[in-house]
């Protein structure tokens, strides 16, 4: 792996967003996809004045080196609130990243969780605004299962137990102590 990848709780990543642009200075930069012109779900900590090219082709956005910062949503618990939130974040993932197959999905019949209005209304959204209402949706749903797991990976991928996060424990690393979950060690087993 080519960087440090950090996560975070969605509450906290939203703080983080909000804040950014008053605690980074040149040459950090907090890049997402309403600091940059990039599609990404996570947040990024980039160095301005060095390089880790993505793309020799698109260079309108900053490719310094980097720090991954992950967002960490609810994940079901198997409770019928929990899947029906599941089932809805499935189909915001879709309409920002297939929306074609939404489309195919309601004209072959397919009842979906959200109103075809509600739907007709996100479709009609540019990409940043369609992650902005995905983002919404997972923080008004954030607190409510016992498990999470990284925004926009499938449902059970890299599933964590929210009572590892429980306590922050400090951690040598290299010169300076940074903070880990108490049972990072579960957490680094998931990865």
């Amino acid at each position: 792996d080519d960087d440090i990848d950090l996560m975070m709780f969605r509450t906290d990543y939203r703080k983080l967003c909000e804040i950014a642009k008053y605690e980074f200075n040149s040459p950090y930069f907090f890049q997402n996809h309403q600091t940059d012109n990039v599609s990404y779900v996570i947040g990024k900590i980039r160095n301005s004045n060095t390089a880790a090219i993505d793309s020799f082709e698109d260079t309108s956005y900053n490719q310094g080196i980097f720090i991954d910062i992950w967002v960490l949503d609810d994940n079901s618990d198997g409770s019928i609130r929990n899947n029906s939130i599941r089932e809805i974040k499935e189909l915001l993932q879709k309409i920002i990243s297939s929306p074609q197959e939404i489309l195919d999905r309601i004209n072959n019949g397919e009842q979906l969780l959200l109103s075809r209005t509600a739907i007709d209304k996100l479709m009609k959204m540019d990409f940043k605004q369609k992650i902005v209402e995905y983002e919404l949706f997972c923080e008004n749903h954030f607190g409510e299962s016992s498990l999470l797991s990284y925004a926009f990976l499938p449902e059970g991928t890299r599933v964590y137990q929210r009572d590892w996060f429980r306590e922050t424990v400090m951690l040598d690393f290299e010169t300076i102590k940074i903070p880990a979950p108490i049972e990072y060690e579960k957490c680094l087993e998931v990865d």
